[in-house]
């Protein structure tokens, strides 16, 4: 890799992958009848989507804390469930 991709914000990268892995990208690619590079590039940059929902799913806001809270508290075991029928509305 040289200065000049990383500047203009690209990587080249040469990754080998052996055994059921390898397996797997090759049958990945042939379903998609598409290059392994692009599926691979494809995983990759869902892994990093993926990643970066869930540290955003990781910061929760004080009401989100409490509701939290308060399920774990209504959550007993064996408690009787009631259902959205039975309720008696006013």
């Amino acid at each position: 890799m040289n200065n000049m991709d990383q500047s203009q914000g690209r990587i080249n990268v040469n990754v080998n992958f052996e055994g059921e892995f390898a397996h797997y990208l090759i049958e990945m690619a042939k379903v998609q009848n598409r290059p392994i590079e692009e599926v691979i590039k494809d995983l990759v940059e869902e892994k990093i989507e993926a990643s970066k929902l869930s540290e955003e799913d990781d910061k929760m806001d004080e009401g989100e804390i409490a509701l939290a809270e308060l399920s774990l508290k209504r959550d007993v075991l064996g408690a009787k469930r009631i259902k959205y029928e039975d309720i008696k509305w006013r």
